[in-house]
């Protein structure tokens, strides 16, 4: 082990793709192929016993050079359990990479653990991107797939996904099915794929959902019935992960101007959004999202057909 490569990582931040890709590739790093599952244990902060995940952290690895020991949701650990990670991370096992790593910027920076481990650096904030950012992950991820994203063609997707970087690596893994052999993307080819689904009717059936009118969002369905299921619900995905996103940052008591700031998006439409939210609690959201998943799922696997699997989901939304 290179003595200035650390031992203990902390990653926090709202940006959790890039959270998982510094995870993965640390993995990469450390974990001999054929015997990973023998040396990564993940822990879930909430619940976890320091004693145990020292205990492991303090063994040899098994056929590899590294063990690596995850635990998540590390601003949910209780005080106790923090204040004896602590004495652990002051002197770790050499032979351990230690990550905590929180989706969120909600960290206690005044905790001795986040304290100590800031103070040796080892801690990265992962933000949401910029637009200009965003714009240059899209073309590099792109690139891995030897396609060239035009700079307008990665303007007119972030227009469509905004800049969360799982909903735009989604959508761009559809695009460049869609464009097949081709190399270059330019933005008449994210016009016309899948992805040229009408935003504003789009919006305006996860509006309807999110107001449980009823009769409006079948008419609305209706509306869109000509375009491809999978990317109704991909639509309808990026909404209510928005309306997701404003009831947590409302809950940080961000004024409306920041909020605005923060979500990238007009007064008129953050106008909307909030008041999607309350007909929704956190916990009937993230309901929602898991339906379109199950939906996206149903359709996928032949289940259901995807007029069928909408009309449903539409229905259980607004009834809920």
């Amino acid at each position: 082990m290179n003595k200035k490569t650390p031992l203990v990582y902390y990653f926090y931040g709202d940006e959790d793709l890039l959270i998982e890709e510094a995870v993965s590739a640390i993995k990469q790093k450390y974990l001999t192929p054929g015997f990973e599952s023998m040396n990564l244990q993940i822990y879930e902060g909430s619940s976890l016993s320091a004693v145990d995940v020292i205990g492991v952290a303090s063994t040899m690895p098994a056929f590899s050079e590294m063990r690596i020991v995850i635990i998540a949701g590390v601003e949910s650990m209780k005080a106790a359990e923090q204040k004896a990670m602590l004495a652990y991370v002051k002197d770790p096992s050499p032979f351990t990479a230690l990550i905590f790593f929180a989706r969120t910027y909600k960290v206690n920076k005044t905790a001795a653990l986040f304290k100590y481990i800031n103070s040796k650096r080892w801690t990265k904030l992962f933000r949401e991107l910029s637009e200009a950012e965003a714009q240059r992950w899209a073309e590099n991820y792109a690139a891995r797939y030897d396609k060239k994203l035009s700079g307008a063609g990665a303007r007119r997707l972030i227009d469509i996904t905004g800049t969360r970087l799982r909903d735009l690596r989604g959508e761009l893994d559809k695009l460049i099915s869609y464009v097949g052999a081709t190399v270059a993307i330019e933005e008449q080819d994210v016009q016309h794929s899948a992805l040229s689904i009408k935003d504003d009717t789009a919006f305006d059936l996860a509006d309807a959902m999110a107001g449980k009118r009823l009769g409006a969002a079948l008419a609305l369905l209706k509306a869109l019935s000509s375009e491809e299921p999978l990317m109704v619900i991909g639509a309808l995905g990026w909404h209510f992960r928005q309306l997701l996103r404003v009831k947590s940052l409302t809950g940080e008591g961000l004024d409306p101007y920041k909020l605005s700031g923060r979500l990238r998006v007009s007064g008129a439409k953050l106008n909307r959004y909030l008041a999607g939210c309350r007909n929704f609690s956190e916990v009937e959201l993230l309901g929602v999202i898991r339906g379109l998943g199950a939906a996206d799922t149903a359709i996928k696997t032949g289940q259901l057909p995807g007029e069928m699997a909408l009309l449903r989901l539409v229905m259980n939304t607004c009834r809920a």
